[in-house]
This record gives C-alpha cells, structure tokens and sequence, in this order.
C-alpha cells in the first residue's frame, strides 16, 4: 500500500485488514486508525515520528 506524501489522516478500520507489511504510510501522517481489522503482527513495521494517534483496537495483535 502507498499513499500521497502530504496525508495527514487516515482511516482504515473496519476493513478486515490482516497484515501490514509493504505498506508505506508517509511521514505527514499524524493520525492513523487501523481499528477493528484483523491484524496478528506488527513485526518490522515502523511509523513516523511525526504519527501522534495510532489506534489499533480490536485487532488480533500478538506479535509486536
């Protein structure tokens, strides 16, 4: 997944999104909701400093 280089926001929840990985999120982004998915494993993903609201609730998660 790519998204453009000036998002600020952005929702994915209630997709039934299952892993993350190749997925690019650019470093605008401050806000990203990823809940209510299906996502087991967080490994090797790594979000901008910029990112100040990451909210996974209700996922899978049990692989940080």
């Amino acid at each position: 997944m790519e998204f453009p280089g000036s998002l600020g926001f952005l929702s994915l929840s209630n997709n039934q999104i299952t892993n993350l990985s190749g997925a690019m999120f650019p470093n605008s982004l401050i806000t990203l909701r990823l809940d209510f998915n299906q996502i087991t494993n967080l490994s090797g993903i790594v979000f901008s400093d910029s990112l100040k609201t990451l909210n996974l609730s209700n996922n899978e998660i049990s692989i940080i």
